[in-house]
């Protein structure tokens, strides 16, 4: 069957109520149900975990620990192991949190996990909490609740949306998503990457960085990051059906040739549409000529009203991108598979100093104007509160931090929590032990162009090293000529070619 043909088969038998709050959860002290469909687990003596019946969770416990994992969990030195296995191994090595967070190093997938030790229970996201989770303070509620994004809580408790800060948000420079721990709602947080939930006392605390990290000759960590990420792609091979979106980037070069033998296993796709950058056509096309593969072109479904209305309120309208009408298209690898993503792979590459000239002071004004939040005071503030949290006696680059629980931990985990509405991703990079040792290698082969990763394509096949990335000759010409015709032009000729297909501008 054609990708086209999967499109519409997609289109005209899904029951469109399933995709609301898809592969989504509330947490709290006692059982609550956005739908009759969604099950209740049991956790400790006295906390609940509902979920959407296609979110996977699993569990495993002794006579004083307990884990509850929602998501896919990877063991990146055991690939055999399934999501059972793994938390059982973590039960029976863990008898400390200190334990715990130690077992998680080389553990990959999307996953957050409530852990029970004796009496006291904490909340852990993945490396990059890119499955996201909020929470209700005491300043809102008496009762502790989490959910999968904001508007679950408030539709069952009636949070309303601050609109002075809302006001004062969007008054100013403002990104694609809202920064840091910070929502719209009163009292209502989001966790971020390498930090905790301490449930009883709803204090969050950070655990990692709690040192150096060690640094790595740029040789030697290409090619452990690339063994990592093909352990990880074998463990997911041996779940289900992969697919894997190839651009014209890093990310999927690096994933694509970290596969190697397991290419036989992943279904290569790329969404095209008017929009499209040529190098995202011209280099996916030439990397799978080159390497003997098959490559499915998916076009751009066409996006109707209510399945933006429901992309809106599985991320509470938190999370909006220029590309976001691409997603329903991803809904093709649904039933049966995962999709192969790059999350991640960027909190390697110097993202906000990209010429590896890291800042010697950093403040809430920097921070704000090097995420695109330039006098934005809601963000300042958001970077202020986080800048105290930084611990400054590690070798990390604070930079490098943002990226990973920023924009990693907060955009990056809106739009997986996005395309949770149509699909199940898996993004290899989301393993701390990856992104450790990636960031252990010198700023000089992490900057532009990247050597790093370079580095690790070669390992995999030399030849694909030599096909452009992010670029083609017909990109460079194109763009010299619309230098020449002013933006707003650009633009509106832009979105006529889109309409033209069905497709519109988002928001």
């Amino acid at each position: 069957m054609s990708a086209r043909e999967h499109t519409t088969l997609l289109r005209e038998t899904t029951d469109f109520a399933s995709l609301l709050y898809n592969r989504q959860f509330v947490a709290g002290p006692r059982p609550f149900r956005p739908s009759q469909s969604w099950r209740e687990e049991k956790f400790g003596s006295h906390f609940y975990v509902t979920c959407h019946p296609n979110l996977t969770v699993t569990k495993a416990s002794t006579s004083d620990k307990e884990i509850l994992c929602l998501g896919h969990i990877l063991d990146s030195d055991n690939p055999a192991l399934d999501n059972k296995d793994i938390l059982v191994n973590i039960l029976s090595l863990a008898e400390t949190f200190v334990d715990f967070e130690k077992q998680t190093w080389p553990l990959g997938g999307r996953w957050l996990i409530f852990v029970r030790i004796g009496d006291q229970v904490r909340l852990y996201p993945d490396a990059g909490g890119l499955r996201s989770a909020f929470y209700i303070t005491r300043e809102t509620s008496d009762e502790l609740w989490i959910a999968s994004q904001p508007r679950l809580l408030a539709d069952a408790f009636g949070l309303k949306v601050d609109k002075g800060r809302v006001e004062q948000f969007f008054k100013s420079n403002f990104q694609n998503s809202w920064p840091g721990e910070t929502t719209p709602y009163k009292g209502l947080y989001q966790l971020l990457p390498n930090h905790y939930l301490e449930l009883a006392s709803r204090q969050v605390n950070r655990f990692w960085p709690n040192g150096n990290i060690l640094q790595f000759d740029v040789n030697m960590a290409a090619q452990v990051v690339r063994d990592i990420l093909y352990n990880l792609l074998s463990s997911v091979a041996r779940r289900a059906h992969m697919a894997m979106a190839l651009t014209g980037g890093y990310d999927s070069r690096v994933l694509f040739n970290c596969a190697g033998d397991l290419r036989k296993h992943v279904t290569f796709f790329s969404i095209v549409d008017p929009g499209t950058p040529h190098y995202d056509i011209s280099v996916p096309k030439a990397l799978a000529r080159q390497s003997g593969v098959k490559l499915h072109r998916v076009r751009t479904k066409p996006t109707d009203n209510l399945i933006k209305t429901i992309f809106k309120a599985n991320t509470s309208d938190m999370y909006w991108d220029p590309t976001d009408f691409r997603a329903y298209s991803f809904g093709i690898y649904d039933k049966g598979w995962f999709v192969i993503t790059g999350h991640a792979g960027e909190v390697a590459r110097c993202f906000y100093y990209k010429d590896g000239v890291h800042p010697s002071v950093i403040t809430p004004e920097v921070l704000s104007g090097v995420t695109g939040y330039h006098g934005n005071p809601i963000a300042m503030k958001s970077f202020a509160k986080w800048l105290l949290d930084v611990p400054r006696d590690t070798n990390i680059n604070v930079l490098d931090l943002l990226y990973w629980e920023h924009r990693l931990g907060n955009w990056g985990a809106m739009m997986a929590t996005g395309l949770d509405t149509v699909c199940e991703i898996i993004p290899p990079f989301n393993c701390r032990k990856v992104l450790e040792i990636a960031l252990g290698a010198d700023v000089l082969f992490r900057q532009k162009p990247y050597s790093l990763f370079r580095k690790i394509c070669a390992i995999g096949d030399p030849k694909t090293v030599l096909l452009p990335f992010n670029t083609s000759k017909r990109d460079q010409i194109v763009g010299a000529l619309k230098n020449l015709v002013p933006w707003r032009i650009r633009e509106k000729t832009y979105w006529i070619r889109m309409k033209l297909v069905g497709l519109s501008a988002p928001r």
